[in-house]
C-alpha cells in the first residue's frame, strides 16, 4: 500500500475501536467496529488477500448512517493480527473456520448480521455461507474470485 493510502486508513481507522477475540486453537483475531455497537443489523467487512481490514473500513459511514453497526475483520497475519502460520500460509478453510467465530460472537450482540467480502473476503464469505448459512443473514460480493 502507498504511503498516502496507509496514512488515509490510518485516520478511518481513528475513529474505529480495536476487539480482539480468541478462536479455538489460541489465535488472537483481530475486529475493528463503530463506536455504537446497540443496534440490531451489524455489517461485517471482509478484505482481500493483499490488504488488511483497513481499506474496506472507508465504507463505514455510509453503513452507520444506515443504523448498523460496522464491523472489520482482520485475516490472520494481516492488520492487526498476530503473526502468519508458521509455513506461511492463508487457507482459506482457516479463514472460513475464524470468519464462524466472529459471527458467532456477532449473533449474541446483534438480532441480524450482514456480510460483505471483497475478493479473497468474497470467497471466504462464501464458504461460510455454504457450511453455515444461519449466521449470515445477508451476503453481499464484490470483486469475487468465483462467479
Amino acid at each position: 500500500m502507498k504511503k498516502s493510502a496507509q496514512a488515509a486508513a490510518a485516520l478511518l481507522c481513528a475513529s474505529a475501536r480495536a476487539l480482539s477475540i480468541t478462536a479455538k486453537d489460541g489465535y488472537k483475531l483481530s475486529l475493528i467496529t463503530s463506536k455504537d455497537t446497540s443496534t440490531d443489523d451489524a455489517v461485517l467487512l471482509l478484505h482481500g488477500r493483499t490488504w488488511s481490514s483497513d481499506p474496506v473500513w472507508g465504507t463505514t459511514g455510509a453503513i452507520e448512517e444506515l443504523g448498523r453497526a460496522a464491523y472489520a475483520m482482520d485475516f490472520r497475519g494481516f492488520g492487526r493480527t498476530q503473526e502468519r502460520a508458521a509455513d506461511g500460509l492463508l487457507r482459506p478453510s482457516t479463514c472460513a473456520s475464524d470468519l464462524c467465530e466472529v459471527l458467532e460472537y456477532l449473533r449474541g450482540k446483534h438480532a441480524r448480521v450482514h456480510l460483505v467480502g471483497w475478493s479473497y473476503g468474497a470467497l471466504v464469505a462464501q464458504l461460510v455461507c455454504a457450511a453455515r448459512g444461519e449466521l449470515v443473514d445477508r451476503l453481499v460480493l464484490y470483486g469475487s474470485v468465483w462467479d
